[in-house]
C-alpha cells in the first residue's frame, strides 16, 4: 500500500509539464520555485536537526523510501529536475522528458519488482526496462497528439534514452538524470533531425 500512495504522490508531479503545456513557462517556474523553496527549507532543518530528520521519516514514511534518511529526498532532487528542464527546453522537448521519468519510472518498477526475473548487477530488470520503454513509447504517442512539434522520431530517442538512461546511469539519483538526459538528448536530435 505505501509503495502506491508514493506513486501517486509522484504521479503528482505530472501537474508541472501539464501547466507548461497550458499556460507556457512562467507558471510552472513559479509553481516549482515555490515547491523548491519549501523542500530546501525542509531539507535544510532536517540534515540540522536529526530530531526533524527522525521525526519526518516517522511522519511521511509512506512517501520516503530508507535510502532517502541521510541524503537529500528523491522528492527534492524530481522538483529540482522538472525546474532545469522547464527552464532550459521548449515545451516540446521538456514535457515528454518529464512525463517519461514519471510514468516510464513507475512502469519500471511495478513491472521489475512484480515480474522482474533477468536482473542486472544493478538489481533492474529487462522485464522492468522493457515496462519503462513500453510506457516511454506508449505515452509518447498520446503526447505527440497534443504537442505538434514532437515528431516520431524524437518519440523514439526519447524514449530509448530516458529507458538506458534509468537503467544505466546508476550512479545519479534517475529522478534527476532521466529528464535532464531525456531532454538534452530530445534537443541533440532535433538539432540532427
Amino acid at each position: 500500500m505505501v509503495k502506491w500512495i508514493r506513486k501517486l504522490y509522484r504521479m503528482l508531479g505530472l501537474v508541472f509539464p501539464v501547466t507548461y503545456l497550458a499556460f507556457g513557462r512562467h507558471v510552472p517556474l513559479i509553481l516549482l520555485g515555490i515547491v523548491i523553496a519549501i523542500f530546501a527549507v525542509i531539507e535544510i532543518l532536517r540534515f540540522a536537526n536529526r530530531n526533524i530528520n527522525k521525526t519526518l521519516f516517522r511522519k511521511l514514511h509512506f512517501l520516503m523510501k530508507e535510502k532517502e534518511r541521510n541524503k537529500v529526498s528523491t522528492s527534492t532532487l524530481f522538483v529540482f529536475a522538472n525546474l532545469v528542464v522547464i527552464w532550459f527546453f521548449e515545451p516540446h522537448i521538456a514535457v515528454p522528458a518529464l512525463f517519461f521519468l514519471t510514468i516510464g519510472d513507475t512502469a519500471a518498477e511495478v513491472i521489475g519488482e512484480k515480474f522482474g526475473k533477468h536482473r542486472f548487477s544493478s538489481g533492474k530488470s529487462i522485464e522492468g526496462s522493457t515496462a519503462n520503454l513500453a510506457a516511454c513509447l506508449l505515452t509518447g504517442l498520446v503526447l505527440m497528439q497534443f504537442i505538434p512539434l514532437f515528431t516520431v522520431q524524437l518519440l523514439i530517442v526519447g524514449s530509448i534514452a530516458a529507458t538506458l538512461t534509468e537503467l544505466l546511469l546508476t550512479f545519479v539519483d534517475d529522478n534527476l538524470s532521466v529528464p535532464v538526459v531525456t531532454a538534452a538528448a530530445l534537443w541533440a536530435a532535433e538539432s540532427i533531425l
